[in-house]
């Protein structure tokens, strides 16, 4: 990529509005646009709550929230006036492509239909509110921008998870469905002969609430499963029969603790699935382990560095090492201490002390134990001597076959072969 110093203006000014900085900033703005319609939102029920003299509603917001009406004007002019700024300067940026995203469409018919009520003082011909809705929806394109900013590592993994785990909702959703189906229609079937034998009765229509139809059932079978079970359980044991206790006892035991359980169990299992093979998580996660390497090692170093020159020399370095409680500490991360002089030789690269930089690059190449990738180097660097000491031989044979007889030469070459045979 071009340096930064060397970018023009404008190419500055697009890297800006393209960076995920830029959409992190007028996602935070449309949180508080939410935060605001919540407000919005809870004045009017107060206001519809006095319209019809619901109870412990007797005064209007005029007289409860004094001033709101103007105060939420004034702060859509403002987010309007923000998501102005944000759609035009997309809109230079991005030229032609600005077409191609459909998330621009929405916000244009937001921003137009703002400008038209704001502005214009005209009617849009439907509630306003329900675009602001929309806008929320507007978060959802930040998901994709959340694994680049290292403060939303958790919220991704959350979002990546949900997103991974589709499929395992929808089978749990049909698994879950077709059960409950069943369990209805044999609940209904078996209470409907006594809510039609005791009709008008009290009990009956109690029975008639929980079980009467199929929708009905099919609702009472969710809340037993998920909600509170006991009240569509007491409507059948105290009105029809105790024997239905055995019903919903063996229901709660395999449906809402083991079907559940089990279901629940996946969706673990799916979050750690996807923790383990999302590619941006795995970054993130490699990323975070360097950094603590290096605060870590940093720490070490502050610590032994007695003179603070900034440089530890094999003294300094082997006297910190023979520390018992600094050797369990670096055990801990991965990298056993035996000799610290042999140590100090691996990470000082020839030279008589070692600084931050090395220590931290040093002991993150030491940590852990032998990786294949360092074997298999390991073996072509032992291949390519092999090859250069065979080659080596043959030329000392020439040499050898040129200054003495045949026979000798020949018995000194075989000779040679045989000391440098690899085994």
């Amino acid at each position: 990529s071009t340096p930064a110093d060397e970018l023009t203006s404008y190419e500055r000014f697009k890297r800006t509005v393209d960076s995920p900085y830029f959409e992190s900033f007028f996602g935070a703005v449309i949180v508080v646009s939410a935060i605001i319609m919540a407000f919005e939102m809870q004045h009017r029920g107060l206001e519809s709550g006095y319209m019809v003299r619901y109870d412990n509603y007797g005064q209007g917001t005029d007289s409860l929230w004094p001033g709101a009406d103007e105060a939420f004007k004034i702060s859509e002019n403002v987010l309007g006036v923000f998501f102005t700024i944000e759609l035009i300067l997309k809109l230079i940026v991005q030229c032609k492509a600005f077409g191609k995203d459909i998330w621009n469409w929405i916000d244009v018919l937001i921003v137009g239909s703002w400008l038209v009520t704001a502005i214009a003082q005209q009617d849009v011909g439907f509630n306003p509110t329900l675009l602001r809705l929309v806008r929320l929806m507007r978060l959802l394109r930040l998901l994709k921008l959340l694994g680049m900013i290292s403060i939303f590592d958790s919220l991704y993994l959350m979002t990546t998870a949900i997103k991974g785990s589709a499929m395992v909702l929808m089978w749990a959703i049909l698994v879950l469905t077709v059960v409950q189906m069943l369990l209805a229609c044999l609940l209904q079937s078996m209470v409907e002969d006594y809510v039609r034998s005791n009709p008008g009765s009290a009990e009956a229509k109690n029975v008639f609430k929980y079980f009467g139809s199929f929708a009905r059932s099919m609702l009472s079978m969710f809340e037993l499963t998920l909600g509170n079970w006991i009240v569509p359980a007491r409507a059948l044991v105290e009105n029809v029969s105790e024997w239905y206790m055995l019903f919903f006892l063996m229901h709660k035991f395999f449906i809402g603790f083991s079907v559940v359980s089990v279901i629940t169990g996946v969706f673990i299992q799916e979050t750690f699935k996807v923790a383990t093979s999302d590619d941006q998580i795995m970054l993130n996660n490699k990323m975070r382990m360097m950094r603590e390497h290096e605060r870590k090692m940093k720490a070490l170093f502050a610590h032994a560095d007695g003179d603070g020159n900034g440089n530890l020399d094999q003294e300094e370095f082997i006297e910190v090492m023979n520390n018992e409680s600094v050797k369990k500490w670096l055990s801990s991360m991965g990298l056993d201490v035996e000799d610290a002089s042999k140590l100090f030789n691996l990470v000082n690269n020839g030279a008589e002390s070692v600084d931050a930089h090395q220590l931290v690059v040093g002991a993150g190449k030491l940590k852990g134990s032998a990786r294949s990738i360092d074997l298999i180097i390991f073996m072509n660097e032992a291949r390519q001597m092999h090859a250069q000491v065979v080659h080596t031989l043959e030329n000392m044979e020439a040499r050898i076959a040129m200054a003495s007889t045949p026979q000798d030469s020949s018995n000194a070459g075989n000779g040679i072969k045989n000391w440098f045979a690899p085994c």
